[in-house]
């Protein structure tokens, strides 16, 4: 336990803010290099040179995160790197914990020192005199840091398997469904070893013998979303999971309804989904019986020699390509037409070759990893503010005690 004191920030930390200088994009463009240079709040470039190096936080100054708190408004930037002018830089004094004071900032509301509407501002005369109540102890605070900075890392290390995964599943893809290089009877690879190649006209390729082009319908499920009422929308929990464009690509969910509906709009664990409007989100879907929303394309493989995975990277070119061609004065759509006029490569399974197999095994890592993340952020979400008001006390072992203050 540890007695908690009143404190504005400015007791609490040192600012470094005169040590900021940013560089102009055309100064960027000539300095790439291997040092992170960050904006308000993430790092926006890498550069041949930096101005800090150690552990620093990093306070967004201004822009609209700060009302809105999509992210964080405190970064933790540790190394060599470069900051611009539109963040804080902070030390702790000798009586604060540096990542403790990261979670203390990401855990409070601050939006009453903000000024400005147009253009939200958080001046350092205002954050330095934000007033707070910590931990006394040092040590104390540590402990309450260690604990969130485990689940973060956590966090970080299942995004970065993750990206691991990803990457490994796009490489065995191009090297045998583009390169076609894939295991033949005799265990060489197919196209660099001879292997005949037949001219597909519904590719305009070539493909190896015995492989065909197949109508996506042909070889998946595919559903379009079911239009929930807005009305019957909610923020509880108990209710069913809605799953829309904008919560796509982080596996998130934005809203929940209390509307019934019939179970074929439901993922499975591994369902490809693509959004249909704006910028054209694809991904996988991490669990079962989530509700699919209009607008959102639910995509599953119905054969057992095709993946989600090869679905996707299939895809993929094509809905980029569509991105791209939108223009910035309209908003993109993707219709019926788009996905009957796909063809989808299908190799026999051999007793040499089985890509679906070795694809679904990757596919299963990967959705579970990400289904992991998000019971953990949702702990360090829990946690955090209870943390950072003593409601959650640390023990002496660095265990936490569940009961609360006023109790």
């Amino acid at each position: 336990m540890s007695e908690w004191i009143k404190q504005t920030f400015g007791e609490l930390v040192d600012f470094h803010d005169h040590q900021r200088i940013p560089l102009s994009s055309k100064v960027r463009a000539t300095r790439k290099g291997q040092y992170p240079y960050y904006g308000a709040q993430e790092i926006v470039d890498y550069i041949d040179d930096y101005i800090f190096d150690g552990e620093y936080v990093l306070i967004a100054e201004d822009g609209a995160n700060l009302i809105t708190r999509n992210k964080p408004i405190a970064t933790l930037a540790k190394g060599k790197f470069w900051v611009n002018n539109h963040a804080h830089i902070i030390r702790n004094k000798p009586h604060a914990d540096l990542r403790f004071l990261l979670y203390l900032l990401n855990a409070h509301d601050v939006s009453g020192y903000i000024t400005g509407s147009a253009q939200p501002k958080l001046s350092q005369e205002r954050l330095a005199s934000i007033p707070f109540s910590v931990p006394q102890n040092r040590a104390y605070q540590k402990k309450v840091a260690d604990i969130l900075t485990a689940l973060d890392d956590k966090i970080e290390l299942n995004r970065r398997l993750n990206d691991n995964l990803e990457a490994m599943a796009q490489a065995l893809y191009d090297y045998w469904f583009v390169q076609f290089d894939f295991p033949d009877e005799n265990g060489k690879p197919y196209k660099s070893s001879g292997g005949k190649m037949v001219w597909n006209d519904r590719l305009k390729r070539e493909i190896p013998e015995g492989w065909s082009a197949q109508p996506l319908f042909d070889v998946a499920s595919v559903l379009y979303g079911y239009p929930f009422k807005t009305e019957l929308f909610t923020e509880n929990e108990k209710d069913l999971p809605v799953i829309r464009i904008r919560d796509i690509l982080d596996n998130t969910f934005s809203a929940y309804s209390s509307e019934p509906i019939h179970g074929k709009y439901l993922t499975q664990k591994g369902d490809l989904l693509i959004g249909m409007d704006g910028n054209f989100h694809l991904n996988y879907w991490h669990r079962d019986g989530d509700g699919v929303n209009q607008r959102v394309v639910r995509i599953r493989s119905c054969t057992s020699t095709l993946s989600n995975i090869q679905l996707k990277l299939e895809l993929a070119p094509y809905i980029k390509m569509r991105e791209m061609n939108v223009t910035r004065s309209t908003v993109g759509h993707l219709g019926d037409k788009d996905f009957k006029e796909r063809y989808i490569v299908v190799a026999p399974e051999t007793s040499t070759f089985n890509p679906a197999k070795a694809l679904n095994a990757l596919l299963e890592r990967m959705t579970s990893l990400v289904a992991e993340t998000q019971k953990l952020t949702k702990q360090r979400d829990f946690l955090l503010p209870l943390l950072m008001n003593g409601q959650v006390q640390v023990k002496p072992q660095g265990e936490l005690n569940y009961r609360l203050a006023d109790d």
